[in-house]
């Protein structure tokens, strides 16, 4: 009887351990993708999500930081029995993210994950313009860009590569060159640049004229 009970146990198991074998070598495994880097906006992308191995049918998902995706505002998803097309067309500031891919099927399920960087060059946010003003009073000249990577806003004056290092009584800050008080020595032109590495760097030469002197 002893004899019995084991190999019905040991038959169970043997059971047990194919099925789970097979449920396995079943379940969906998705072959890995990658976004490209350096992606920028107005250009578009796509990414293949296959499996590599599995038994049909499966569902697709797509995700984006963890929320439900779906085509429409420039992303198109296009899903056949073993595979699923994600197209970004165009790309924009918002398309940045995380995306993953989600397949399921009787067996179990697997997704994969990439990151989308997009990046920009330089644009204007505030273009610097000409001043006319007097000495001994507060001037400020805004230069400011956006961009991805954030871009590097430098100022120079045309002449004199120490000029900032020498004057006292000036600041800059988040691209705005402030003079408190302006003074006859600051007249002059003044060259504003930003740059982040991508695209043409964008550069304003501006001229600030002032009148009158100092009172001593």
């Amino acid at each position: 009887m002893r004899a019995i009970i084991c190999s019905f146990i040991y038959l169970l198991l043997v059971s047990c351990y194919s099925s789970l074998n097979a449920n396995i070598q079943d379940a969906p495994k998705i072959q890995k993708f990658q976004f490209p880097d350096k992606l920028e906006v107005n250009e578009k992308v796509g990414v293949i999500c296959m499996l590599r191995s599995g038994k049909p049918p499966y569902t697709f998902r797509w995700l984006k930081d963890s929320k439900e995706l779906n085509s429409g505002n420039g992303v198109i998803i296009q899903t056949g029995e073993r595979l699923s097309n994600l197209l970004i067309d165009p790309i924009t500031h918002a398309s940045a993210g995380n995306y993953t891919c989600l397949v399921k099927n009787s067996a179990g399920i697997d997704s994969f994950s990439s990151i989308l960087t997009v990046t920009a060059s330089p644009s204007w946010n505030e273009e610097p313009f000409d001043v006319e003003t007097v000495v001994g009073e507060k001037v400020s000249v805004k230069c400011t860009a956006s961009g991805y990577p954030n871009p590097r806003v430098e100022w120079i004056k045309k002449g004199d590569a120490t000029f900032f290092q020498k004057r006292d009584q000036f600041s800059l800050w988040n691209g705005t060159l402030l003079f408190n008080p302006i003074s006859s020595g600051d007249d002059g032109e003044y060259v504003c640049s930003a740059s982040n590495g991508i695209g043409e760097s964008l550069v304003k030469k501006i001229t600030i004229l002032i009148h009158g002197k100092e009172v001593r």
